[in-house]
């Protein structure tokens, strides 16, 4: 109904693949629960963070990226007290689970 209302009004050239995407939210919203659940933004932000990691292998970038990535994180978790709450949302819970150690 939106992008049929829309398309009256201007012309089909104006509708964007957002605008398309727009009809999906309500589905996607009982299937996956809250958007934001979706959201790539989060994704989008880490960007900088990866982007000024430095690395002199470059026979697999992404593998030394990730390394990296993980030591910040652990170390962030390990040496700020309250930290680890922050990585969750309101309301969202950690339960089960087991731990590993990175050489297994």
């Amino acid at each position: 109904a939106f992008l049929e209302s829309f398309t009256s009004l201007y012309s089909l050239d104006s509708v964007t693949p957002k605008m398309h995407q727009m009809v999906h939210f309500p589905e996607q919203v009982l299937r996956f629960g809250p958007l934001r659940n979706t959201w790539c933004m989060r994704f989008e932000g880490k960007n900088k963070q990866l982007k000024g990691y430095t690395t002199n292998c470059f026979k697999s970038i992404a593998l030394s990226v990730s390394i990296q990535h993980q030591l910040s994180i652990c170390y962030l978790l390990a040496t700020r007290p309250g930290t680890s709450s922050s990585f969750l949302y309101a309301g969202d819970e950690v339960i089960g689970g087991s731990m590993c150690m990175l050489d297994e």
